[in-house]
């Protein structure tokens, strides 16, 4: 495909149904665009302004010969990451995910109080997950699933009266069995008229 066209461009919208989901590894992960995401996936609420932010870096070191010019550049690294700020920070599935399961406690709600959440912060490290990434622009549609991810940071907004708190998060991209670390799948949205 050559030259340029409208209908090859496209915004990073969430998808109206949840645009960020996390589960623990062992899900069936979805291999395609159109695929259902395994129902043990969870929908993380309303994310920040600022979106999903690709991160990571492909390294390269410089090979010079015996008269000092440049005859390679040799990979020595690769790493890939996505950065986003979680608003729903009253929400359990979000709660876990920035803490781990093991350090969020969830009371139902009853007749005297609501859906109490007790977090215990440790600074234990957080577990292995699974992330899918969903977007849509006009009839677009885009799917970022990371098989192997892990929160390496999180950062807490400041907590003041004029606007929303929230958690600041990175995910950092493993190998999975495979040996890939993100699946990218696109749908373009042009449609065979026969």
């Amino acid at each position: 495909m050559a030259g340029n066209s409208v209908h090859t461009i496209g915004s990073g919208k969430p998808k109206a149904s949840g645009g960020i989901l996390h589960g623990p590894l062992g899900l069936a992960l979805p291999t395609g665009i159109s695929t259902a995401p395994d129902v043990g996936f969870k929908k993380l609420g309303y994310v920040g302004e600022d979106g999903l932010q690709p991160g990571g870096e492909r390294t390269l070191e410089e090979k010079r010969d015996w008269g000092g010019d440049v005859i390679a550049n040799i990979q020595s690294g690769h790493s890939s990451s996505f950065q986003f700020t979680l608003l729903a920070v009253f929400d359990p599935d979000v709660l876990t995910a920035v803490f781990g399961a093991e350090n969020v406690t969830v009371t139902a709600a009853t007749a005297a109080t609501g859906t109490l959440i007790t977090v215990a912060e440790g600074g234990e490290e957080l577990p292995f997950g699974e992330w899918i990434f969903e977007m849509a622009s006009g009839p677009r549609k885009q799917r970022i699933v990371v098989p192997n991810g892990q929160i390496g940071t999180v950062e807490e907004l400041p907590i003041v009266a004029n606007d929303l708190q929230g958690f600041t998060v990175s995910v950092n991209c493993y190998k999975d069995e495979a040996g890939k670390k993100v699946y990218r799948y696109y749908d373009d949205g042009k449609f065979d008229a026969a």
